[in-house]
């Protein structure tokens, strides 16, 4: 399972975006991968999932089929989340 938040580094939601994967973090010790679609990998990983909004958090299963996605704000809830890291999407 891969979670990761994708979203641009110099946006009015950047930092509450930040303070989300750290509450997240912090409450239940999982980690999401971080992506900014400015960078090449970014680019490449928006482009191949077809996300056009951010900031996007999603969830992806281990043969790369998406298991949830969600765009834009407000952003799931900690316990959404916790569901999807804990059953392995």
């Amino acid at each position: 399972m891969r979670a990761v938040a994708i979203f641009y580094n110099n946006r009015d939601y950047t930092r509450t975006v930040l303070d989300y994967i750290e509450d997240i973090r912090r409450q239940t010790g999982h980690e999401f991968e971080v992506l900014d679609p400015e960078t090449k990998e970014g680019d490449d990983f928006a482009k191949a999932y077809e996300i056009v909004d951010y900031p996007t958090v999603i969830f992806l299963e281990d043969d790369g089929r998406v298991g949830f996605c969600k765009t834009g704000l407000p952003l799931p809830l900690i316990n959404e989340v916790e569901y999807y890291f804990s059953a392995g999407v």
